[in-house]
């Protein structure tokens, strides 16, 4: 039993180089249990003893048998069995690695959310008081920081609606219209129809936009609207022409 207890130490490289593939057939076989922080963080910190302790070990016996040999042998030997007892242990690292570069980026991505939500409350304080300027002066800085931002330059066009700024809004919602795709063009280019339409007095302008989303994304959930909206419109210039 004894003799059990000390084999890590009077062998540490042969147990460094088991420790890893025992690990590496841990986190393959029980994913759920071994992705476990505590487990990993257990792994890791054994990993780094065993190379500690072939190191010292090691350093120890070379000097023991001396000579001029010994003093260039003796570093070569040690990162040779540093490296190899890595190799045996490089899945098992890899494995802890992932998950914690996974983590880093959850953190990274809560911690922007959260300065995110700090500067557009300032924003969304400054409309519910009625002080618009102050809120648009808020969104144009975060838009001038980031230009890709495009929820900061949809919540300015709202802003500058509601300080009847209409072609102001409009110029941001065709720049927020250029830099999107998808269902979040059609959402946009619904919204700057709207504007064109009812704040502008452009009902063409208002109706290509329509006749775009209804032609091009038939399925989006917008295409109806902009169906109905269209009729409206066209229902409107026949009224015009009858009279």
């Amino acid at each position: 039993m004894r003799e059990i207890l000390l084999f890590p130490l009077y062998h540490p490289f042969v147990t460094l180089c088991v420790y890893g593939v025992a690990a590496g057939v841990l986190f393959a076989r029980f994913g759920r249990f071994a992705d476990h922080p505590l487990f990993q963080w257990a792994y890791v910190m054994g990993y780094l003893m065993l190379t500690l302790l072939f190191a010292n070990s090691r350093g120890k016996s070379l000097d023991m048998g001396g000579g001029y040999g010994a003093a260039f042998a003796g570093p070569i030997i040690v990162v040779a069995g540093i490296f190899i007892g890595f190799l045996f242990n490089l899945l098992a690292l890899q494995h802890c690695a992932g998950n914690a570069i996974g983590a880093i980026g959850r953190f990274a991505l809560s911690l922007n959310q959260v300065i995110w939500r700090k500067s557009y409350d300032k924003a969304e304080g400054a409309e519910v008081r009625g002080d618009f300027e102050t809120a648009i002066a808020l969104y144009g800085d975060e838009i001038e920081k980031d230009p890709e931002d495009g929820e900061a330059r949809r919540r300015l066009a709202e802003v500058l609606l509601k300080n009847e700024q209409p072609r102001e809004a409009a110029a941001q919602l065709e720049e927020l219209l250029n830099r999107s795709s998808g269902g979040q063009w059609c959402k946009t280019a619904f919204r700057l129809a709207e504007v064109q339409q009812d704040d502008l007095a452009r009902p063409e302008s208002a109706a290509e936009l329509y006749r775009r989303i209804a032609e091009e994304y038939p399925d989006d959930e917008m295409a109806a609207y902009a169906q109905s909206r269209l009729r409206i419109i066209q229902g409107e210039r026949q009224g015009v022409e009858d009279d």
